[in-house]
């Protein structure tokens, strides 16, 4: 029997390492916590450091390897790739349930991230060490996607911003790439996970119909309060006092429910149209938003999103892609023709090549979405 056990105990010690090496020795983490960690790490940015680090980030400023060794953020940066590379869910522990008071610290903070991964690119590519370059420029486009995680349209935007810098940091250089590393940055660009949608982001907002059912269907004196702090943010409008009382008196228990479901159908045929064509979804989304400033209930009527400037953004972030794509492909060889080739998301018009009075190639849309506000991309510096 003793022999028995020996051999047994024998056994197990010498499988040990078989089944040690059977279980995942590093899962990968939830980027939310390696970002929270870097962001505990770097120091506190005056408002000159900050806005210093954003006009390198965009270009507008040379890089300055002096005053950015200076800022300090050598000990996050490694926790910054390591969040950005982490191939577990980004979930950002939002309290959605709280509606109009949650808290989102973490936006500022990971635009503050894709900046440092910004001038850290700009610095690689100072020194011509272009691989490592091309990992921090990779490094923003997914810092964007991690951003836009938590279905809310703030967080959407926040994607779209820091996407935007990245794609505009691609364009300034990728004219100098020879055409294997342009392509090869064009595959590893198509690899990365798919942008967070507007329509995505929209089911967020939906939760703010369930906090006022939830909320604010509450005895006097609390009701008062909570629509108190309602409407203190209301579409950042200043209300009357006749205002005032015209909202408290829509949540009554008799005219909530009906105000709630109008609300609620209104946000859900919004989002319906956030998934559709650019040329029909605008129209549908103008006619929506006609319908809520003629809506019964001044609430609605103050707190319908103006929406129609998001769901352009969308569609000029992928005409911007396209731009970048059509940049990766010919190089420094791309002319008009080729360029036409490319369509954008739009309505499918060709681009259009357009050369600055400083020799500089751009890359435009033929119309302008919104009205007034080019869609353009520069090739260079």
């Amino acid at each position: 029997m003793k022999s028995q056990i020996f051999a047994a105990a024998f056994t197990t010690v010498l499988l040990l390492p078989v089944l040690w090496a059977e279980e995942p020795q590093n899962p990968p983490i939830n980027p939310a916590l390696l970002y929270w960690q870097a962001a505990a790490v770097w120091p506190k940015l005056d408002d000159n450091q900050a806005r210093e680090l954003r006009d390198m980030a965009s270009g507008k400023l040379s890089v300055d390897p002096a005053k950015v060794a200076a800022l300090g953020f050598a000990p996050a940066e490694n926790l910054l790739r390591k969040a950005a590379a982490s191939s577990a869910q980004c979930d950002w522990g939002l309290s959605k349930e709280e509606g109009p008071k949650l808290a989102l610290p973490h936006l500022s903070k990971v635009r503050e991230l894709a900046n440092i991964a910004a001038v850290e690119a700009e610095m690689k590519l100072v020194q011509g060490k272009t691989e490592e370059a091309i990992e921090w420029l990779l490094t923003m486009h997914r810092i964007a996607r991690h951003s836009g995680a938590g279905d809310l349209v703030i967080s959407f935007l926040v994607q779209t911003s820091i996407e935007t810098l990245a794609l505009r940091s691609d364009a300034r250089h990728c004219l100098a790439w020879d055409e294997a590393t342009r392509h090869g940055y064009s595959a590893r660009l198509k690899s990365l996970p798919p942008l967070h949608s507007l329509q995505a982001a929209y089911r967020g907002e939906l939760a703010t119909t369930a906090w006022l059912e939830h909320y604010l269907d509450l005895p006097e004196p609390q009701r008062s309060e909570k629509v108190k702090f309602l409407s203190s943010g209301i579409s950042d409008k200043s209300l009357s006092q006749a205002d005032f009382d015209e909202i408290l008196g829509e949540f009554k228990p008799e005219l909530l429910k009906r105000g709630a479901a109008e609300f609620r159908e209104l946000m859900a045929r919004t989002q319906r149209v956030f998934g559709k064509p650019w040329k029909e979804g605008r129209a549908e989304l103008d006619a929506l938003q006609e319908a809520a400033k003629h809506s019964e209930f001044i609430l609605i009527r103050f707190s319908y999103p103006a929406v129609t400037n998001v769901y352009d953004r969308e569609f000029a972030l992928v005409t911007m892609r396209t731009m970048l794509d059509a940049a990766l492909d010919y190089g420094a060889q791309i002319d008009a023709t080729k360029a036409a080739t490319y369509r954008d998301a739009f309505e499918g018009k060709p681009l259009r090549l357009e050369k600055s009075a400083d020799g500089t190639l751009g890359l435009a849309a033929a119309d302008q979405h919104p009205a007034g506000k080019p869609i353009e991309l520069k090739l260079g510096k």
